[in-house]
């Protein structure tokens, strides 16, 4: 009787022991963090007298963009530039971080932002009022 009820404690111990894992893999998030809204690929379009300007941002999870510019038409020269680097957001604040491929200076900065929906502004002093982001 004793070794039948040393068997039984025994398979209780370990299906208990089975149940409280499972249990606690069950009540573990599987869920991702939620993303930053910022996330995703956004473009402005700029018109100016002698050609159109196009600005795009493409922001990684993982904190890393990429930037590229470009002007058309072409005059007087190609005006295209593209950049990568790393992202962060604080607050109402986006700060870009990225090492010019040229001259291998690092450039740092950072700007007011706001996103509406599928809209980002970027309140930048090189630029009068904000400038529009769209998502694509």
């Amino acid at each position: 009787m004793k070794h039948k009820f040393i068997n039984f404690q025994s398979l209780f111990l370990a299906t208990l022991c089975l149940i409280f894992t499972m249990g606690f893999t069950a009540c573990s998030s599987d869920d991702d963090e939620p993303s930053d809204p910022i996330v995703g690929t956004w473009l402005s379009i700029f018109e100016l007298q002698n050609c159109t300007e196009y600005y795009q941002f493409h922001f990684l999870k993982d904190g890393t963009f990429e930037g590229k510019s470009w002007a058309t038409p072409f005059d007087p020269e190609p005006q295209n530039y593209t950049y990568t680097g790393e992202w962060i957001t604080n607050g109402e604040y986006l700060t870009l971080t990225h090492v010019d491929e040229e001259d291998g200076v690092t450039y740092k900065e950072s700007v007011r932002y706001e996103i509406h929906g599928d809209k980002l502004l970027i309140f930048d002093y090189d630029w009068i009022g904000p400038r529009d982001f769209y998502k694509k």
